[in-house]
């Protein structure tokens, strides 16, 4: 692995961006007469940003009928890895959000025009190159257009959920008039919606320590919290167990479906503000773990995963309602009524409520700290796995020294108590 150095350098981007690359991404975007003149890697990411794929910048120079001209593109990295089973995992990552941009948005975009509805948010995919050891995807740089992430240690309140629901309500919509259309099952048209985690037998066994040695972490590290002693030892003895197959049944039970994130939390959604610091307009990124499923399974993620625990307990119902609204006309603006009711969301989405809790813990710990610490996935190899395991366990029992980290956990375990489950 090849991890941006101490001296700004992106190793890994600089050795996968050559300039024929570059070159073609260009052609690609500014057409057959472009030039280009100079580009430069240039890294914007933070420390544990990028779990599951390198995330860099290109700078680029070129003309265009002898005019100078300058451009910056997102360029997304398949991850390369010792470990074997991160090998394969990533590989799946990588093929869903590289036919989720090339194959689906399209067709997705399509259905809403014809519903004379917008297009979705989603980031540009400008070119793909899918070369063995090399995988890359080149996206549009949305910050040329003013969107910049929300700091995910404060959470979304309501008026960036407002945006949030209403986005991924509209990508969940567009979905079901393209399977009306397509009459032949989305799984079928594209294979690669279906990954490792609806497999009879999950392949990749020993995904099923690590991600349990940071829920265990966690259950170590709230035993001694006064009045949740029994939250902590469910998380023990019931989420770090059957962490993988309580996952899987998470994303998996559902009589909805729809086109699903999956791994929609803060991070994956990014703002444009007016003068007044107000979110005016949201897009969704990221999009490795684009499966069908339950919407509820995207609203769980968001309020699990990114709100703190009064407002989503305050603001669950009205979040529900306005969502089915949002959801409901743009597949009447397609010619379709739904066929469910806002009631049967609000029972879906209480029968993900064990899957509500792995995420808040396990998303607390990977990505609230910001200094990649917490889950050492690029540290993974076939000969030091249990290492990581202990490694990533202590450092997670450790984080509640953090107070925002803290304030999320306590949070889950009062959903925990809360929910009758203990």
């Amino acid at each position: 692995m090849s991890p941006p150095s101490m001296d700004g350098h992106d190793t890994l981007g600089e050795k996968v961006l050559t300039k024929d690359l570059v070159a073609a991404c260009l052609e690609a975007d500014k057409g057959k007469d472009v030039v280009l003149k100079s580009f430069e890697v240039k890294n914007f990411t933070a420390a544990g940003d990028g779990i599951t794929s390198h995330v860099t910048g290109v700078l680029v120079d070129y003309q265009i009928d002898g005019r100078d001209h300058q451009v910056s593109y997102v360029a997304k990295i398949n991850k390369p890895s010792e470990h074997t089973d991160t090998v394969h995992l990533l590989k799946e990552y990588f093929e869903k959000e590289q036919g989720f941009y090339t194959e689906i948005v399209p067709v997705l975009n399509e259905e809403l025009r014809r519903a004379g509805l917008r297009s979705l948010n989603i980031p540009r995919c400008l070119f793909v190159q899918s070369k063995k050891g090399e995988e890359v995807i080149f996206l549009e740089d949305l910050r040329e257009r003013g969107f910049k992430k929300r700091d995910c240690r404060q959470g979304l309140d309501e008026a960036h959920c407002n945006l949030v629901f209403g986005e991924l309500a509209r990508l969940h919509a567009a979905s079901v008039l393209l399977q009306e259309k397509s009459k032949v099952d989305l799984l079928e048209s594209y294979p690669y919606l279906f990954d490792c985690y609806e497999k009879e037998d999950f392949p990749y066994e020993s995904y099923h320590d690590i991600l349990g040695g940071v829920i265990g972490g966690i259950g170590e590290a709230t035993q001694n919290i006064e009045g949740y002693e029994k939250a902590s030892h469910y998380i023990r003895e019931v989420l770090k167990p059957q962490c993988i197959s309580l996952y899987r049944e998470g994303i998996q039970n559902t009589s909805i479906k729809t086109l699903v994130h999956t791994d929609s939390w803060a991070n994956n959604f990014l703002f444009r503000y007016n003068e007044a610091g107000v979110p005016e307009e949201v897009v969704i990124i990221d999009f490795q773990f684009v499966r069908r499923s339950s919407p509820t399974v995207d609203i769980v993620c968001v309020l699990c995963t990114s709100t703190e625990g009064d407002f989503r307990h305050t603001h669950r119902s009205k979040i529900l309602r306005e969502y089915y609204e949002v959801f409901k006309g743009v597949l009447q603006a397609g010619g379709l009524e739904p066929d469910f009711t806002v009631d049967d969301l609000e029972k879906d989405y209480e029968s993900r409520k064990v899957f509500g809790f792995l995420l808040g813990i396990f998303y607390s710990v990977a990505v609230l700290r910001q200094d990649g610490k917490g889950f050492h996935m690029d540290d993974l190899g076939d000969e030091n796995v249990e290492g990581v395991i202990q490694k990533n366990q202590e450092e997670a029992g450790g984080m509640l020294d953090d107070p925002v980290i803290r304030d999320r956990i306590v949070s889950i375990l009062e959903d925990i108590v809360s929910s009758g489950i203990v």
